[in-house]
């Protein structure tokens, strides 16, 4: 995908602490009152063209780390630890402090999974809290717009030595996505604030996240909330991460601000006029997410808004389509192949994204669905070449069907094909009955069974028209069928056969005569049985 860069500067619409001292903030800059703890979202630099429409461009890339809260998720969490070769050291991780954090955090993330089973929300983690990153800098003795110098010193040691820090914790979470097969992947630094008197940053941050990625930091008491708290805190920030904005008052959010992939507006925020007044994960402090409460306009900024209703989330509610190759036929059998794409949702707010994978299956006759073979090895893309070999034991009319599905359970409508099996008793004339629809008559009110008849010589040389179906049951004298299309005119031709049959078991035969006067020997045949629901095919004389 290209990318059109839309420089480096860092915007600062921020929200100040979750739940504590309000203050003032005018046009999305926080300007806080002396000493206030604060909590904030800066917009992250960001590089992104919005292009990209089909499936096989759609991948999300390099800066597409956490578009909306779906699927799969890698996090590292980082512990820096100063080494007093820059800064004085303040403080040294404990294994205690080191083993709360990752509950801490453990816990704020599991929170989001709980909250909607069907975003099939997975967090992996990549735990550094047993071995903290050294670093020259003491992080908590620096403002929060000092971040640069530890963090890039951070990522230096754990080997993301090039480009800026943003490059560098951008590589490294894209790095987590590859290892760990994950759709979505973002950082958490923690900060140890133990022996800081405010436990927060030099200028009274102490946690704050970039909207969409690629990081959030915490310090270890973060302010008034203290290590207890961790996991709400954690929680809040991880909604930036995805997009969603702060809603409680002093973060002074526009109603109409809009966020996520969906392009949802913040309608829950706490500024007169909204359209909705409810407790949320976003509007901070520790009861919501103790009462677990989201609200619509968060949950739509994060991607789970289900538009239709049918349970898939609209980032992932989309359909698969066919592009089929003309169907070939070799001496090893039928030969199908083709390509299968599943488009992403369409969002005017972000580039297109879609973490939707699609495989393909087939079925024969009505029977089982089994899968067919991607091109490349493996269904694992939104955008998949397949093929199909198909061998036919039997001779007549075959129908085989072909369907995609998604990763999260959209399926789409059949592609369905007739292989037409030549009868080398009948030197290409052929018949084939279908089972009843549904059952069998008697028990689904059933009144006729439906047939193929075909002409196709297996030589090249040209068919005959069809000239009429003949069917009898039980042995009886044969009878009309009934054309599908109201006249026997072509070389395929469907046909109906009406029933009125009594209760048990009966044989339904069919034959074909062609328009030189040729008659079906090798004629078809069915065995039902009303009042059961069963059907046997009988042996084809």
């Amino acid at each position: 995908m290209s990318k059109v860069s839309r420089g480096m500067s860092k915007a600062r619409g921020v929200c100040l602490s979750i739940g504590m001292v309000s203050a003032l903030i005018v046009l999305g800059t926080a300007q806080a009152e002396e000493g206030e703890p604060r909590e904030g979202h800066f917009s992250a630099p960001d590089v992104e063209a919005f292009s990209a429409t089909s499936a096989s461009t759609a991948i999300p890339g390099f800066y597409q780390t956490s578009e909306y809260m779906i699927g799969r998720v890698a996090v590292g969490v980082i512990l820096p630890e100063s080494d007093g070769t820059i800064d004085a050291e303040l403080n040294t991780w404990s294994a205690d402090q080191r083993q709360r954090v990752l509950a801490e955090v453990r816990a704020g993330l599991e929170w989001w999974s709980r909250q909607a089973p069907q975003a099939n929300l997975t967090f992996v983690i990549d735990d550094h809290t047993t071995d903290p990153i050294a670093t020259g800098y003491e992080p908590i003795r620096h403002p929060q717009y000092e971040e640069g110098l530890w963090i890039g010193d951070v990522m230096s040691r754990l080997g993301y030595a090039g480009g800026s820090y943003w490059t560098r914790v951008r590589t490294y979470v894209n790095d987590l996505r590859e290892r760990y097969d994950t759709d979505w992947a973002f950082a958490i630094f923690v900060v140890n604030s133990a022996g800081d008197t405010d436990a927060a940053f030099a200028d009274r941050y102490f946690a704050y996240a970039y909207i969409g990625g690629p990081f959030l930091v915490m310090t270890y008491n973060n302010a008034g909330y203290g290590i207890d708290n961790m996991d709400a805190v954690a929680a809040h920030e991880t909604g930036h991460v995805f997009r969603a904005l702060d809603q409680y008052a002093s973060a002074n959010i526009v109603c109409t601000a809009k966020s996520g992939y969906l392009g949802v507006e913040t309608q829950n925020s706490q500024r007169a006029g909204c359209a909705s007044n409810l407790p949320s994960i976003m509007r901070g402090g520790i009861y919501p997410y103790t009462a677990n409460a989201i609200d619509p306009h968060a949950r739509g900024q994060i991607g789970w808004r289900d538009s239709d209703g049918d349970g898939l989330f609209d980032p992932v509610d989309t359909t698969p389509t066919f592009s089929v190759d003309p169907v070939t036929r070799s001496d090893d059998g039928w030969n199908y192949a083709g390509r299968v794409s599943d488009a992403p949702y369409p969002s005017t707010w972000r580039p297109p994204a879609t973490i939707n994978t699609v495989w393909v299956e087939y079925s024969v006759d009505g029977g089982g669905w089994l899968p067919a073979e991607p091109a490349d090895g493996r269904f694992d893309s939104p955008d998949e070449a397949f093929a199909l070999q198909l061998r036919f034991a039997v001779s007549g009319n075959h129908r085989v069907e072909l369907r995609a599905h998604t990763r999260f359970g959209s399926v789409s409508s059949p592609a369905g094909f007739v292989a037409v099996v030549p009868d080398p008793i009948d030197g290409g004339l052929d018949t084939w009955l279908e089972p009843p629809p549904a059952g069998l008559p008697g028990v689904t009110s059933a009144t006729s069974l439906a047939g193929m008849a075909s002409s196709y010589l297996d030589d090249g040389s040209p068919a005959v028209a069809i000239d009429r179906v003949e069917y009898r049951i039980d042995g009886s004298e044969w009878q009309i069928a009934q054309p599908q299309d109201g006249a026997f005119d072509g070389p395929e031709e469907g046909f109906v056969i009406p029933l009125g049959l009594q209760g048990g078991a009966h044989q339904i035969e069919a034959r074909a005569i062609d328009a030189t006067g040729k008659v079906e020997q090798n004629f078809a045949a069915l065995q039902v049985s009303t009042g059961y629901q069963a059907y046997i095919p009988a042996v084809q004389k």
